[in-house]
This record gives C-alpha cells, structure tokens and sequence, in this order.
C-alpha cells in the first residue's frame, strides 16, 4: 500500500512545459517539440509524418531546409528527399479520380520511388521541378497501387518493397507490357522479368563460350595429352 501512495504523490506535481505564444506559432512549435522527440527519439515517426513536420517548420516557421532538417535531426539529403515525396503524394490528393482512394499509407510508394531514378525516370517525375511531367506514366503509378477507379480495377501492387521489381521488370518489352496491363497480375511481369535475366545470362554464357572454343582450337596445334583430348570429346558430346 506504501508503495502505491508514493506512486500517487508524484503525480501530484507534473511538470510541463507552457508555450505562451500565440496559437498559430505554439502549434509550429509542437510540430518541433514533437519531431525533435519521434524522429529520433524512443518511438520514431514514419516517413509521411517526417515529411509534414519538415514541410511545416519550413512553411509556418520560414526554416531554410537545411535549418529545419537540423531541428529535426535529420540530414539535408534526408531531408529533401521527403519534401519531394511529399510534393508526389500531394499530387495524387489533388487529383480528380485518384484523390479519394490514396491515404497516409500509402505514402511509402511515394518515398520509395522518389529514391529509385529508375522508377522517377520511368514515371515521369522530375526530381528537380518536383512534378510529374507525364500524365500517362503518372497515371500508372497511381494505378498500381491504388486500382484504377474509371474501370474498377484492384491495385497490382499491396507493398511499397514490391517497386523495387521494376528497374528488373523494364529491362524486357515483354515484362514491360505485362506491367502496364493493368489486366494483368503483377506477379507475371516479374515473371517475365526472370525469364529475361535468364535469357541474358544464357546469351551470354554462349558468348564466352565462342571465345573459348576459338582459343581452344588454336591450342589443337599443339599436342594435348590423353587427358585433355578425353575432356574436350566429352565436352563435345554434352553440347551436341
């Protein structure tokens, strides 16, 4: 029973910290005390609400970048790849078809394309502008993850990670056209993607072996012993 009654007088006198602004600026500067605590504290925010606090203190606060990613701990590269994250993600809530589907979730797609130049180049996104310049490959992007409203259709992709597939996928028409099929699964692209790998790594290994056979028959001048002459007959009759 002690023990509990001490537990009680602590709570007795709590202290805290008052702001005595105005409400305007004391609700910048709780976006501070906040991001200074979850960035880097015990419980860390996530990318989207790392972006808002940045955006905030640079908006309200009228930080320079480089100030308000040091309020928040975090690196100037750090930094302004969330503002262009957050830049993309505002440009699917303006948009008319797409804006009512996307959330806070799904700013990660966002994060991870904009660290991808395979992914910004293919989508249109111009990180210097910070825009989409491609209406269509916009579209697509929006798309894939958020299903395509006009003709109800399910996103193809679930996870943000599964982005990572692309820069492999657009490496073959055929994965390619399978990807911007909205029809389509998203599985299959990969797949064919694979498929692709494994066609480059075949061509590949064939050309080396034209090299080596050339440099093999220079070599037949010369007398091989017993072993060598029974090695290169079974390598004959596995090719053949």
């Amino acid at each position: 029973v002690q023990y509990k009654l001490d537990n009680v007088e602590t709570l007795r006198e709590i202290p805290v910290l008052v702001l005595q602004e105005p409400y305007e600026k004391a609700s910048v500067d709780q976006w501070l005390i906040q991001g200074t605590r979850h960035v880097g504290g015990v419980k860390p925010w996530g990318p989207y609400q790392k972006a808002r606090a940045l955006q905030i203190l640079q908006r309200e606060q009228g930080m320079r970048m480089d100030e308000a990613a040091t309020a928040l701990g975090l690196s100037a590269t750090e930094a302004n790849k969330s503002i262009r994250a957050l830049r993309a993600f505002e440009a699917v809530q303006e948009d008319p078809v797409f804006g009512r589907r996307v959330r806070t979730e799904h700013f990660s797609f966002f994060d991870e394309m904009i660290r991808k130049p395979a992914l910004r180049n293919y989508f249109g996104w111009n990180n210097y502008a910070m825009k989409f310049e491609d209406p269509q490959k916009r579209e697509l992007f929006f798309a894939l993850f958020l299903g395509e409203p006009r003709n109800e259709k399910p996103p193809k992709i679930r996870a943000a990670l599964q982005l990572r597939e692309i820069p492999k996928i657009l490496e073959s028409s055929e994965a390619r056209a399978s990807l911007e099929d909205l029809d389509q699964p998203f599985e299959r692209a990969v797949h064919f993607a694979a498929l692709g790998e494994r066609r480059a790594i075949v061509s590949d290994m064939i050309s080396r072996l034209e090299y080596i056979a050339q440099d093999i028959a220079r070599l037949s001048r010369r007398k091989l012993d017993d072993a060598q002459q029974k090695t290169l007959q079974q390598v004959r009759a596995i090719l053949q």
